[in-house]
């Protein structure tokens, strides 16, 4: 065992292990070794060999140029289509009420009418029956409302009657008509029997800032050729309700 342990390697076995040493390991060594400089070029590299992680980043900045000019702003493109509707918003509060007047006029005593224009109700002068002129300090829509109950007397029972009214709005002593004419008739009837009708009126006119009375005007027909409508006709109540509202 000792003279085995002590003898050293030939010289032949020595080289025969290099040389097997070479021979396993070399030949990569030799293949890099082989190929020429600046002979690997775009061809012999395969499709999607170089990916960006393989590139220097070094190698990448040398592909940036400088940045060019800004290109001028293109043209505006059409309109889009209109958006849904919203939901509707919440309802605001009411507006404090405008300026208002107001006026008022009443009949209580009869009246009879005739064939000539008499003034059944107006606003008149001021007391019980009656406000005075209707003031109103800005301009406004006037409105005014009257009713009437006209009725045809026993006396004249056998005798057809007809009514005309309407209501009038004046400054000073000049009147003018406004809304329709009212146009009543009044059957005939037995003696003894007596007719009653109710005449509505309403009427609204715009006036400018004054003072103005209104009043409902009467009259009666008075037509003695067949059929005859001349039967006496008599006023017995009248009211007026006048109000002024800022426009």
């Amino acid at each position: 065992m000792r003279l085995i342990l002590g003898r050293r390697p030939a010289p032949a076995m020595v080289v025969a292990v290099l040389a097997l040493f070479v021979a396993l390991s070399g030949t990569a060594f030799a293949a890099a070794a082989a190929l020429p400089r600046n002979s690997v070029g775009a061809a012999q590299l395969k499709k999607g060999a170089v990916t960006p992680p393989k590139v220097a980043k070094s190698t990448v900045a040398l592909f940036k140029g400088q940045r060019g000019a800004r290109g001028p702003q293109g043209s505006r493109g059409p309109a889009g289509p209109a958006g849904p509707a919203g939901p509707a918003g919440p309802q605001g509060a009411v507006g404090p009420a405008g300026p208002t007047a107001s006026g008022f006029g009443m009949r209580t005593a009869n009246l009879s009418l005739t064939t000539v224009e008499q003034v059944a109700v107006d606003l008149g002068s001021a007391g019980p029956n009656h406000s005075g002129p209707l003031a109103v300090g800005f301009p406004a829509r006037i409105v005014a409302t009257a009713t009437l109950a006209v009725f045809k007397p026993t006396t004249a029972g056998d005798n057809a009657g007809q009514a005309f009214c309407r209501l009038e709005v004046g400054v000073g002593a000049v009147y003018t008509p406004i809304g329709q004419l009212a146009d009543v008739t009044f059957e005939k009837t037995d003696a003894g029997q007596v007719v009653f009708r109710q005449i509505a009126l309403t009427a609204a006119v715009d006036q400018p800032a004054g003072s103005y009375d209104v009043r409902v005007s009467c009259r009666r027909a008075n037509v003695v050729v067949a059929p005859t409508r001349n039967a006496a006709l008599t006023v017995q109540t009248a009211t007026l309700t006048v109000v002024a509202a800022a426009r």
